[in-house]
């Protein structure tokens, strides 16, 4: 079974972005809109079978994770969503080391 989720830009400014679904899927989708990208062009660019591994949601977890291979070995990129608390606990150290001591 698939969820729906549906995020349309503002036709003017004075509009209201169109959305249906998830809220947090929702707005993920309207900050790539807002960013100028396409969730579609991503998704024909990076198909299922080549997602690496998903890690679905957990409730213990409280976030869900996607690992994509990159092009020409050049390694892999982890996609997280989640409680900010979380998702910012478990990454923070990746993006400011702190040798220990914080």
């Amino acid at each position: 079974m698939g969820l729906v989720v549906f995020a349309q830009p503002a036709e003017t400014k004075a509009d209201l972005p169109q959305q249906v679904g998830n809220k947090t899927e929702c707005a993920l989708l309207g900050f790539l809109n807002d960013m100028g990208l396409q969730y579609e062009d991503y998704r024909h660019e990076t198909p299922e079978e080549h997602l690496f591994k998903v890690y679905t949601f957990n409730s213990v977890r409280k976030s869900m994770s996607t690992v994509v291979r990159l092009p020409h070995s050049a390694g892999f990129r982890v996609f997280s969503k989640g409680a900010s608390e979380i998702v910012l606990k478990r990454y923070w150290r990746d993006f400011y080391p702190c040798d220990g001591i914080c």
